[in-house]
C-alpha cells in the first residue's frame, strides 16, 4: 500500500467512500432519465446535441458503475478483479466522456462556419463512436496488461479508488490529465472562435434589421430560384349592358320556346402571372433561423464545457498536489476529487433536460393527471345575462324560440367575459 493512501485516516475513508457513492446515484438515476426518454420519448428528445449526450451516457453509466464501488477496491487489494475492473472503468471513460465533449465542439465549428444541418451531423456520429471509444479503449486496455516486479500493476490503489497507483503517477499525466487538458484548450479556442462569429453575425443582422426596411432588394441576375405570381381576378358582369340584337326576343317568344333559354355567365376571370423578387424580410428571416440555430446549438455545448470544468479542476488540482507531496494526502482535496468526478453523469442530465424542456414538460404534463374542468352548474348572471339578453330580446321579436331554447344556445356559446367571471367566483 502506498505511502499517501496510510494518512489518511478511517474515517476519513468511509467519509469519501460515502460521497463517491450518493454521487454516483444521482448520476445513474439522471442517465437512466437520459436513455429512458431518448428510447422512448418523442423526436423532441432526439435533436444532434442529445444523440452525443445518449453515446457519452452509456460510458458515463459503466462509468459511475465503477465509481460505486468506491473504495472497495482498494480493500480488495490490487490484484483483484474488482480493483483492475474499476481502474479500467475509470480511465476508459473519463478520457472518452471528454471526447465526446470534443465532439460537440467539433459539431458547433461545423454548424457555425461550414452550415452543417441535422442531417449532416449525425453522418459523423459513427466516426464519433468509433474515435471516443477506440482510442481509450486501445490505451486503458494496454495499460491493464502492463505489470512489473517492482512496481507490480499500473491499476491499484490511487487514494480515492482504483486507478493508476501512486508507483505509475506519472502515467496519470501522460495517459489521462495531459490527453484532457489538451481537448479542454481545444474546447474553449473552438467556442471563443464560435462565438466571435456568431456575435458578428448578430452584429450585421441588427445592422440589416435596422436599415431602410421599406426598401426591396432587387434580385440578382444569377439567382436560380425566383417566385411566380399568378393573379386571379373575378368580377361580376356588367348586366346592365345592352343584349346582342340576335339574341333578343320577346317575353312571349321565350315562353313559347320549347327549348332552353340562352345563359351568360356572371363573372369575368383574369389570369395574369409575374416574377416576385424576394424582399428584405426574407432573407432577414433566413439568416436570422440560420444564426439562432447555431446561437442554441452553441449554448448548449458551452453548458457542457462549463461542467467539464467543474469536474476537472478540483481532480486536477488534487492530482498535481499528489504529485509535488507523493508522500501525504490532503483530505479536503481528496474528498473534493470524490464529489465531482462522479457527478459528471448528473450534470449531463441536466444540461440534457435544459436542451430538451419543452419534451421533459410534455411529458410531465402526460404523466400528470390534469384537474376536471366540468361545467359549473352556478354562474355569474349578472355578467352574463348582457349578451343573452340580447340574444333573446331579438328572438323574441321572431317568437320563434322559447327562453331554455335560448339558454342551451348561449351556453354552448360560452361568451368570454362571462367564463372570466366564472374563474374569479369559483
Amino acid at each position: 500500500m502506498a505511502q499517501g493512501v496510510a494518512s489518511l485516516t478511517m474515517e476519513q475513508g468511509i467519509s469519501i467512500s460515502k460521497a463517491e457513492r450518493v454521487a454516483s446515484v444521482f448520476s445513474l438515476l439522471g442517465l437512466t432519465f437520459i436513455m429512458t426518454t431518448f428510447i422512448f420519448g418523442d423526436r423532441g428528445f432526439r435533436k444532434p446535441i442529445n444523440r452525443l449526450m445518449m453515446y457519452a451516457a452509456v460510458g458515463d453509466a459503466i462509468y459511475n458503475v465503477a465509481t460505486l464501488i468506491a473504495r472497495a477496491g482498494i480493500t480488495a487489494g490490487d490484484h483483484t478483479a474488482l480493483c483492475q475492473f474499476q481502474g479500467w472503468s475509470i480511465q476508459m471513460f473519463l478520457l472518452s466522456d471528454t471526447m465526446w465533449n470534443m465532439s460537440m465542439a467539433i459539431n458547433v465549428y461545423l454548424t457555425v462556419f461550414r452550415k452543417y444541418d441535422a442531417v449532416q451531423l449525425k453522418s459523423l456520429e459513427v466516426y464519433y463512436v468509433v474515435i471516443n471509444y477506440g482510442i481509450p479503449g486501445i490505451i486503458t486496455t494496454i495499460l491493464a496488461c502492463i505489470k512489473t516486479e517492482a512496481r507490480g500493476n499500473i491499476y491499484g490503489d490511487a487514494q480515492i479508488w482504483c486507478w493508476i497507483s501512486i508507483e505509475w503517477d506519472y502515467l496519470r499525466i501522460v495517459c489521462l490529465y495531459g490527453p484532457a487538458w489538451v481537448l479542454i484548450v481545444a474546447i474553449v479556442i473552438t467556442y471563443v472562435i464560435a462565438g466571435i462569429e456568431i456575435h458578428r453575425k448578430h452584429k450585421a443582422l441588427h445592422h440589416f434589421s435596422s436599415s431602410n426596411q421599406s426598401e426591396r432588394l432587387s434580385v440578382a441576375p444569377d439567382v436560380s430560384m425566383k417566385t411566380t405570381e399568378v393573379q386571379v381576378t373575378t368580377e361580376l358582369a356588367d348586366l346592365s349592358s345592352p343584349v346582342p340584337e340576335e339574341f333578343r326576343a320577346s317575353r312571349r317568344d321565350l315562353e313559347s320556346s320549347p327549348h332552353t333559354p340562352p345563359t351568360y355567365s356572371r363573372y369575368n376571370v383574369t389570369i395574369g402571372r409575374g416574377d416576385v423578387p424576394e424582399t428584405h424580410g426574407t432573407q432577414k428571416a433566413s439568416a436570422n433561423r440560420q444564426t439562432n440555430a447555431a446561437w442554441k446549438y452553441t449554448k448548449c455545448a458551452m453548458l457542457f464545457f462549463l461542467a467539464l470544468l467543474i469536474t476537472w479542476l478540483p481532480s486536477t488540482i488534487n492530482r498535481v498536489y499528489s504529485l509535488i507531496h507523493p508522500n501525504t494526502a490532503n483530505w479536503g482535496l481528496n474528498l473534493a476529487a470524490a464529489i465531482v468526478l462522479p457527478l459528471m453523469g448528473f450534470w449531463n442530465t441536466c444540461i440534457y433536460i435544459f436542451t430538451s424542456w419543452g419534451s421533459v414538460r410534455k411529458l410531465f404534463d402526460k404523466s400528470v393527471p390534469e384537474p376536471s374542468h366540468s361545467r359549473p352548474t352556478t354562474f355569474d348572471r349578472a355578467a352574463a345575462s348582457r349578451p343573452w339578453h340580447r340574444m333573446d330580446k331579438g328572438r323574441s321579436k321572431g317568437g320563434s324560440a322559447s327562453s331554455e331554447e335560448d339558454l342551451a344556445v348561449a351556453a354552448k356559446r360560452s361568451p368570454p367575459d362571462s367564463l372570466l367571471d366564472l374563474r374569479h367566483h369559483r
